[in-house]
């Protein structure tokens, strides 16, 4: 006489890489946004700044104490003072920094940080604007945004593996 084998449950599927795609897709989903608004913040502000009217020979900007500005020319050569309510001001610009929209390319030829409050002149060899670069935090949001992408994008694929494996 033989006897029916125990009762055993089917074994439990694992959902494994319903985990993993959905990391994937959420590391995906906050890249692209974060790509988004770091790079409409980047875009938009050197739009405005490529859209600011040229200024020629001399130009006053009213800043407040601790504020800064720049000033960019088409002409990488030119060459900018600045003076403003406690004398002469120095260029406080560190690195370049460049903006190109549209057929404009202009080149940061000076940086101004404001030692006290009121109107700060500025006299330059070229035509130039003044007003903020690039949006250093827009750079950085879509900098990190692409490196999630690429970080998503291979949770994502494992995820799939995962899946096709265990399918099987």
């Amino acid at each position: 006489m033989s006897v029916p084998p125990a009762y055993q449950p089917p074994p439990k599927k694992s959902r494994a890489h319903a985990w993993v795609l959905g990391i994937g897709g959420v590391l995906v989903l906050l890249s692209l946004l974060l790509c988004a608004f770091g790079g409409f913040g980047a875009f938009n502000a050197a739009k405005d700044l490529v859209d600011q009217p040229m200024h020629h020979g001399s130009y006053t900007v009213a800043l407040e104490d601790g504020e800064s500005t720049s000033v960019f020319s088409e002409d990488e050569l030119a060459t900018c003072t600045a003076s403003g309510p406690n004398g002469p001001v120095e260029n406080t610009a560190v690195a370049d920094e460049n903006v190109s929209f549209g057929d404009r390319d202009l080149h940061r030829v000076m940086a101004i940080d404001a030692d006290g409050s009121g109107d700060y002149t500025i006299n330059c060899t070229a035509p130039f604007v003044v007003g903020e670069g690039v949006s250093v935090a827009g750079i950085v949001a879509a900098s990190i945004g692409g490196a999630l992408c690429c970080l998503g994008s291979v949770v994502v694929i494992i995820g799939l593996i995962i899946w096709i494996v265990r399918r099987r």
